[in-house]
């Protein structure tokens, strides 16, 4: 008597499967440091096993198109959004995407789809805000397989298994990829050959993996209802900008970036390959995307964003081509208290909004290193953009190179090298020829730290006297085997002491210091400083890494995370010898026991 009831039930389940069966998935695979240069599809690529040449014979390539923020949250936000970050106010890392804005997640899960991030690592973790909408969002580390990278090659892994367990669901799925910013990372060839250490290398580990990908794609026929979005976050310098920070290149290298999208298709039909050379932006990429749904993004009159959707299934746009993009970095609001810079973009010129404002043809200036003069025959061009920054109410932003240029000995000059080089010893270079006194002072704590790594005593003692560091001295004297300070800390004072009262353990107001050192000394010795100790060198290769990667982590970096009391006590003579096993099991490679 049941049986036709469950027949009309499987029926049912059939028909709603078919219905999801049949509509387009969604793939956006969003990528550090991935500019026009390294994806364009005339290049010879040297591996065979190419993603991007997969990609470039089935895509819409887009020869100029530019991220609306050089950091990676905000210029993915625009993504998901369809928005710049000046109207999201998600501008730089120490902020958030508010839960108002709407995300194209949101609506795909609302439609019914399937819908997962994986990260690959810093900056762009759930409390970015990106969050929202995605029912897996995966940015967790495994710190045994990389320092804070999740590689392109176990996001993949991750992707599959989840791809598996939704069965024949559509699925709207975004990748975050900062590969290609760890230009030190070991990386084999498909041939067992070991690459040597560039960007170049790195740039090849990411088009096989993607390679896999695409490969992976059509084993289990998801290619063909796939939309595939290749898209660069931001490019990276490879000019000498005069110091510029990477985060402060507006420059056109810099923000000019990949984008490659493979439309979702029907078997039968002819890869679509074809190239448009008109400015874009990523904000037009999200408008797309929310077009693609038959939704609306949020609508702001500047500036501008359009739809590309039609240029998905013929060569050609909708949009006017006189409009104005807008470029950004709040990477010096955030880390220098500087006006965020801007730069607005249009068919012919960039332009700059400094002080002075700074204008470059770029059709006759391809590298931009002429700019214009403001002067009778020129100051029509400039009233221009001036004007359009006045309506976007944009402050001007004082030469970026002058920041740099005024801190000669700022720890922002140091490279992605120098800062995982062994033993900090750039900074110990960049230092050793002047006094103490001169040495910045948001600078002290990490030149105190090369000075221990390299076992600088004599050093170490100098500048504690001139800086008046108590910490320092005592530790400087411990391994010169010299007379105690008597202006020590009174932490330290209880190291090897014969009896520690109450009234000592109060006057120390370091509760980890004081565990590790009941854990060595006190009666009840255990192994809980090791795990004390293990804790504190991966935070300080937190801040190491998050310096060689330009700054771009949202990380506290205070004197006692560079260089806290539990260290400067396992760096005394007494337990210097527990350092070494502690490192090995963290696979600190830059730090060596003395």
């Amino acid at each position: 008597m049941y049986k036709p009831l469950a027949v009309f039930f499987i029926i049912i389940g059939l028909l709603s499967g078919c219905q999801n069966s049949s509509r387009d998935s969604y793939l956006i695979i969003a990528t550090d440091h991935l500019s026009f240069q390294d994806s364009n599809c005339s290049r010879d690529w040297a591996e065979q096993n190419s993603g991007i040449s997969l990609l470039c014979r089935e895509s819409v390539r887009w020869t100029h198109a530019f991220t609306t923020s050089l950091l990676s949250g905000p210029a993915m936000a625009s993504l998901l959004t369809g928005l710049h970050p000046r109207q999201t106010g998600f501008r730089h890392h120490g902020q958030y995407l508010e839960p108002q804005h709407k995300n194209i997640a949101q609506i795909a899960l609302q439609k019914k789809y399937r819908t997962a991030f994986f990260s690959g690592g810093p900056p762009l973790f759930r409390k970015s805000g990106l969050d929202a909408g995605f029912e897996l969002f995966d940015d967790s580390l495994n710190l045994n397989e990389s320092f804070f990278l999740k590689p392109f090659k176990s996001s993949i892994k991750n992707f599959f298994e989840w791809v598996s367990e939704i069965g024949g669901s559509p699925f709207f799925a975004a990748f975050y990829v900062p590969d290609l910013r760890y230009s030190t990372r070991t990386t084999v060839a498909p041939s067992g050959e070991t690459r040597n250490k560039s960007f170049e290398s790195q740039l090849e580990e990411f088009d096989t993996a993607l390679y896999e990908l695409i490969i992976k794609l059509k084993k289990i026929n998801r290619w063909d209802k796939t939309h595939v979005i290749l898209v660069g976050l931001q490019g990276r310098n490879l000019y000498d900008r005069q110091g510029a920070h990477p985060s402060l290149n507006l420059h056109s290298e810099n923000s000019q970036v990949a984008l490659l999208w493979k439309p979702a298709q029907k078997r039968r039909d002819a890869p679509v390959s074809w190239t448009m050379d008109k400015n874009i932006s990523l904000a037009d990429v999200g408008h797309t995307l929310f077009d693609l749904f038959n939704e609306n993004p949020e609508s702001f009159s500047r500036p501008e964003t359009s739809s590309l959707t039609i240029t998905l299934t013929q060569p050609k746009s909708s949009f006017q081509t006189s409009r104005l993009h807008l470029i950004e970095s709040a990477w010096g609001q955030w880390k220098l208290g500087t006006p965020i810079f801007s730069a607005l973009l249009s068919e012919e010129e960039l332009y700059f909004h400094t002080k002075p404002a700074t204008l470059y043809r770029t059709l006759s200036d391809r590298l931009e290193i002429n700019p214009l003069i403001e002067k009778e025959e020129t100051q029509d061009y400039f009233a221009f953009y001036q004007q359009a920054a006045i309506e976007l109410e944009l402050v001007p932003f004082s030469n970026p190179h002058s920041v740099f240029r005024k801190k000669a000995l700022s720890l922002w000059n140091l490279t992605y090298e120098d800062w995982l080089s062994p033993r900090l010893q750039s900074i110990l270079k960049l230092y050793e020829s002047i006094s103490p006194q001169e040495v910045p002072l948001d600078a002290r704590s990490w030149y105190a730290r090369s000075l221990i790594e390299n076992n600088n005593w004599k050093k170490l003692k100098i500048v504690a006297e001139v800086w008046q560091n108590p910490a320092f001295s005592w530790l400087a004297a411990k391994n010169l085997n010299l007379p105690r300070s008597k202006k020590s800390l009174p932490c330290l004072d209880l190291v090897n002491a014969p009896s520690i009262s109450s009234a000592d353990i109060k006057n120390c107001p370091d509760s980890q210091f004081l565990e590790a050192l009941e854990s060595l000394e006190g009666e009840r010795k255990s192994k809980k400083w090791e795990k004390i100790l293990e804790d504190k060198f991966i935070l300080v290769q937190i801040l190491k890494t998050n310096r060689a990667l330009g700054s771009i982590w949202d990380v506290t970096e205070s004197h006692e995370n560079i260089l806290s009391l539990v260290e400067i006590l396992f760096w005394s003579p007494e337990y210097r010898h527990l350092i070494r096993p502690v490192q090995k099991k963290i696979k600190l490679i830059q730090l060596e026991s003395p």
